[in-house]
């Protein structure tokens, strides 16, 4: 059986995409159209195109050696897993944000409602802080979350500011810069590091170039 690498699909898979482009690897099955998952990486490897939160649980069981996952993605989890590379690719930052007629750095005794699908990054990020906080969980579309009155604000990843901008809100702080992480898994590694080594020796080329 070949050893299998989990790619989040989305911005993720495109940017390793142009990164093993860099370094003459075909990667036209990585990118074809069709309903599989699974497909030919090169050297010997096999992707799986899944979900950026299920690359860890694929690592974590065995059925992948290697993953690529977001950052955020990796703090949420408890699973063991060797992190072998900051790829540097599909970079953004984690972010408190929320209404501008709100102060989050001179209201410390306020009780915040907050919004996220990261709820192990803003627990830690808001007892750090001191903060008083209750966790809103929400599996997307945060920026409503203040608008709807269900949260005071939110905690999620931020890029270009654009979306939050669009819902009149402000970021209050940076926690957590976010790039994608190539990881493993302890026993899988080991066991199959020869053969994987090509893919890794590209990858880390690549970043470096």
């Amino acid at each position: 059986m070949k050893p299998r690498i989990a790619i989040a699909r989305g911005r993720i898979l495109n940017d390793v995409v142009r990164l093993l482009q860099t370094q003459g690897l075909d990667t036209s099955a990585l990118t074809a159209s069709g309903r599989s998952l699974m497909r030919p990486l090169g050297y010997g490897i096999e992707a799986i195109i899944v979900r950026s939160s299920d690359v860890p649980i694929y690592v974590r069981r065995g059925a992948c050696v290697l993953g690529i996952t977001g950052y955020d993605t990796l703090c949420e989890t408890s699973a063991p897993f060797y992190e072998l590379l900051d790829l540097g690719i599909a970079r953004c930052r984690m972010s408190i944000a929320g209404p501008k007629n709100l102060d989050f750095v001179t209201d410390p005794t306020r009780h915040w409602r907050v919004a996220t699908k990261y709820p192990r990054i803003t627990a830690a990020a808001f007892e750090q802080r001191g903060r008083y906080y209750e966790i809103v969980p929400l599996s997307g579309a945060m920026e409503t979350a203040p608008e709807t009155g269900i949260a005071d604000c939110i905690v999620d990843l931020v890029d270009t500011g654009k979306t939050l901008k669009a819902h009149d809100l402000m970021v209050y702080e940076d926690i957590l810069d976010v790039s994608s992480r190539l990881i493993a898994n302890p026993s899988g590694y080991f066991r199959e590091r020869a053969r994987v080594q090509p893919l890794l020796t590209a990858l880390a080329k690549a970043v470096a170039a």
